[in-house]
């Protein structure tokens, strides 16, 4: 029992011990800068939803938010070689081919609509040879554009070349104003939402924030955009901030935190830990210092920028030495000249 107590023993000093060289070893490895990718700023903007919509716009395979596979818009066979009103002169494959391709790299139902009514002409009948309630209101000629021609063919061809269903064309016919041009679609465009922040509320977001100072990032300037608050604050302790700040100044409506996270978001790009590239002391002191503190401070500043300088010119020089040496130098004369005094 003792020897077994005594090796386990030792067999934990040896996993403690590779466990610590372990992490020393992560500890003196030197941490590269990489620009911070700020993905949150593009979440409004390409949604699930959004790829949903622009996917079934260009008729192209996607899951629905149901989670239903929908599969890609695919041009039909089109009507029989027997068709007559096909048959001078019938489309050739090719030719249907670039119309269904044009057709869904219109982007949005507005688009698209428009294409069709300019295609698809209704003319009252001539004559009614059966009883008026089941007669035709109007009839429909379903035409294309191949060049400057524009060829007559049947609602079979006309339908599944495009791969749409008759009900696109009554929607494109109905959207048809008085002016000839297509009304826009309303869909999605309501204003009935009770809770939306005001424009006013927003703006308080904006002027909270701007009140805060914000440094950039020094070393990383050309890597990074993304401008830095002071340490230790952060997003729970700044909207606190802003309540309190709201009611200083008696607001009627103070937003909420989804509201000023939303604001703070999408419309700035600030962080609140330290860049990877530490923060200059002096530069940053010099930043949000008054006029005169900055005349206080001019001395230090020069030298500062003074060594900076130097140093940025030592590395330069460090770094140019193997490309030098390498190059093969050509002979130099020297010339001394004596001068004697008269």
């Amino acid at each position: 029992m003792k020897m077994q107590d005594a090796a386990n023993s030792r067999l934990k000093k040896t996993k403690l011990l590779a466990r610590r060289n372990l992490t020393e070893g992560n500890l003196s490895r030197e941490r590269k800068y990489r620009p911070r990718k700020n993905t949150k700023r593009g979440q409004h903007e390409k949604s699930k939803k959004n790829e949903i919509k622009e996917a079934n716009d260009a008729g192209l395979p996607h899951k629905t938010a149901k989670g239903k596979e929908k599969p890609a818009r695919q041009m039909g066979a089109g009507c029989s070689e027997s068709c007559r009103r096909c048959a001078n002169p019938r489309l050739s494959e090719e030719e249907r081919k670039k119309i269904f391709q044009d057709f869904w790299k219109l982007q949005g139902n507005t688009s698209k609509w428009d294409y069709i009514s300019r295609r698809v002409f209704a003319s009252d009948p001539m004559t009614i040879n059966t009883l008026p309630e089941t007669a035709r209101s109007s009839i429909k000629t379903y035409t294309f554009k191949v060049g400057d021609e524009s060829r007559r063919l049947c609602k079979t061809m006309f339908l599944q070349t495009l791969s749409i269903n008759f009900s696109w064309v009554e929607t494109a016919l109905k959207k048809v104003n008085e002016k000839g041009s297509i009304t826009q679609d309303k869909r999605g465009g309501h204003q009935n939402r009770p809770n939306r922040a005001s424009d006013a509320t927003r703006q308080s977001c904006r002027d909270h924030i701007n009140m805060i100072q914000r440094l950039p990032s020094h070393y990383g300037r050309r890597d990074s955009r993304q401008e830095y608050f002071e340490e230790g604050l952060s997003f729970e302790r700044l909207y606190k901030m802003y309540v309190e700040h709201a009611k200083a100044q008696n607001l009627e409506v103070i937003a909420t935190k989804s509201c000023y996270r939303e604001v703070f978001v999408i419309e700035f790009n600030i962080g609140f830990h330290k860049p990877l590239t530490d923060q200059c002391l002096v530069h940053a002191q010099w930043l949000n210092a008054s006029e005169e503190g900055k005349l206080d401070m001019k001395d230090k500043y020069d030298d500062d920028h003074l060594s900076k300088e130097k140093l940025r010119c030592e590395e330069v020089k460090t770094n140019n030495k193997p490309s030098a040496r390498q190059k093969v130098t050509k002979p130099v004369t020297l010339h001394a000249l004596t001068l004697k005094k008269c």
